[in-house]
């Protein structure tokens, strides 16, 4: 499956780069979204770089999905897509 990367999960003062919020193409409601809690999601920087997450819950009721990244991000991930496996 695919994803975009919509924003990182942040509060009012904060934001925290090791989570992720992901629209999921194909998931228009929370129900299909929590199907999903615990898979693997991958994001190829480059040839030698790959960031791995999980899927930790879903965000809202429109399907989005968070993700907990093993180490911190760059910002350039904003945007980009990612595999859900």
């Amino acid at each position: 499956m695919q994803g975009i990367v919509i924003s990182f999960r942040r509060g009012r003062h904060t934001q925290n780069t090791k989570q992720c919020i992901v629209r999921v193409k194909g998931i228009e409601k929370r129900a299909d979204a929590e199907r999903l809690k615990g898979k693997k999601v991958v994001h190829v920087v480059n040839k030698e770089k790959i960031k791995i997450g999980r899927v930790s819950a879903a965000h809202g009721n429109k399907g989005l999905i968070r993700v907990v990244f093993e180490d911190h991000v760059s910002p350039n991930i904003i945007g980009k897509e990612v595999n859900i496996e």
